[in-house]
């Protein structure tokens, strides 16, 4: 009994900080976000956000100047979230300070508040 109370309390948490990390992002975008897509150019070749850029993860450390000022609201996704965590990670050891992971593309999609991929 004190397991399956433990695994429901972890769930319904879980839940809840997913739900203010949708309203952060919806609310990013809104104010005009940079969407970063951190895949490979092969994936993002494949299909992406439709304006997203692309910056592998192996190189935000080199191209961080593309994305303007540091206060600027930054997205960025994957294919599962690892390696958009990963970049989100170095883009705050760099100072910028509203970095977002979107997680995966189809993460974004199947919540609704990432349309328009191309």
């Amino acid at each position: 009994m004190k397991r399956i109370l433990l695994l429901l309390i972890v769930f319904l948490f879980g839940l809840q900080v997913y739900a203010a990390d949708k309203v952060s992002l919806v609310n990013a975008l809104k104010s005009g976000a940079i969407v970063v897509d951190v895949r490979t150019p092969f994936e993002y070749g494949r299909g992406h956000y439709n304006g997203a850029i692309n910056i592998p993860v192996d190189q935000i450390s080199m191209r961080h100047k593309e994305l303007g000022k540091k206060g600027q609201n930054i997205i960025v996704y994957c294919r599962s979230g690892r390696r958009s965590e990963i970049a989100k990670n170095n883009l705050m050891q760099m100072g910028f300070t509203n970095v977002f992971n979107g997680g995966s593309l189809a993460d974004m999609m199947s919540n609704g508040y990432l349309m328009g991929a191309k």
